[in-house]
């Protein structure tokens, strides 16, 4: 989130909500060095911290926050090959607690001595199956964003290098496909140009089929929301007539 959407989220929930524990967890920009990659994980994140930038933080919260203190912890070493300087945890986390006498014998303060429950675990790297709607999800997500940050017409041509760089995810996906299959798809009224590059959407499929097939169509939501007022009306007027 923006700067000044932080500012309020931190007065809100500190200083309005007051709830006993806060959970916050933000990327690790130190050790973004293992992803091979340049700027943020993700092309929809306004910052990344550093670990001293996170810790300055959540100190300065619980200064201006007197009833909370703060633990920092993490999730995700790095790998056992690697022997470079320390980088933290791959993801870093704030635990907030309120400490004030409402809390003190609280219940849920108590749960926190039971051991978590181990749902799913996996060994990174992850030899991942990718299948052609993998890719074009990711593709039209990040294809609907640039249009609308560069504030461009759905449906025109975008050049696919621009969605790369915005998503690093799309080159990742497209590593596991056969890239000439690649550029032959269509999916989610999505699809590439004869060149194979740029990538276009098509805002004039008629849905003939059920709705739920294409879910991701520009089209389909519009649709649906104008079947509905017409059912409605149509409902309306009969109930007027009886």
């Amino acid at each position: 989130m923006d700067g000044d959407i932080l500012t309020s989220f931190i007065s809100n929930l500190f200083g309005l909500l007051r709830p006993q524990l806060i959970i916050i967890s933000t990327p690790n920009a130190e050790f973004n060095v293992l992803f091979s990659i340049e700027g943020f994980r993700h092309h929809d994140h306004k910052f990344e911290w550093t670990r001293l930038q996170f810790k300055s933080w959540a100190d300065d919260i619980c200064d201006r926050y007197p009833p909370y203190s703060v633990e920092i912890c993490g999730v995700g070493l790095p790998p056992v090959t690697y022997h470079g300087p320390d980088l933290g945890y791959c993801t870093q986390i704030a635990i907030f607690k309120r400490n004030d006498e409402a809390c003190v014998n609280s219940v849920l303060g108590e749960q926190l001595e039971v051991p978590y429950l181990l749902i799913a675990e996996i060994s990174y790297p992850v030899t991942e199956i990718v299948t052609f709607e993998d890719y074009f999800t990711e593709l039209l997500y990040t294809y609907r964003m640039y249009c609308r940050r560069k504030e461009i017409n759905l449906g025109g041509p975008v050049p696919l290098e621009e969605l790369e760089k915005c998503n690093i995810r799309i080159q990742q996906l497209e590593k596991s496909i056969n890239n000439y299959q690649l550029k032959k798809k269509s999916l989610f009224n999505l699809f590439f140009t004869t060149d194979g590059k740029y990538v276009k959407i098509n805002t004039n499929h008629e849905q003939d089929s059920d709705e739920d097939t294409d879910l991701y169509s520009p089209q389909t939501s519009v649709q649906k929301r104008k079947r509905e007022s017409i059912n409605q009306a149509h409902v309306h007027q009969s109930k007027k007539k009886h």
